[in-house]
């Protein structure tokens, strides 16, 4: 299998989970969909950050649109 169809199937994979698992939050907190998918997004984008996952994905996006355009984008 290459990196691209591998990619693809562990991707699925990893989605299929967290749609388990938000389902389960939602019916175990007996909250509504709505609260919880916002709530878990702050939450993955809280851990991101703190990983500096994001802060270098941000910054090379920051690069790129840099070199696209010739000028500093922000």
């Amino acid at each position: 299998m290459d990196n691209i169809h591998h990619m693809s199937f562990l991707e699925g994979k990893v989605m299929a989970e967290t749609i388990k698992y938000l389902e389960a939050l939602v019916r175990e907190t007996h909250k509504p969909e709505a609260e919880i998918m916002p709530r878990a997004f702050q939450t993955g984008l809280r851990q991101l950050w703190r990983e500096g996952i994001l802060g270098r994905y941000l910054r090379g996006l920051g690069d790129i649109l840099y070199c696209a355009c010739g000028r500093e984008f922000s």
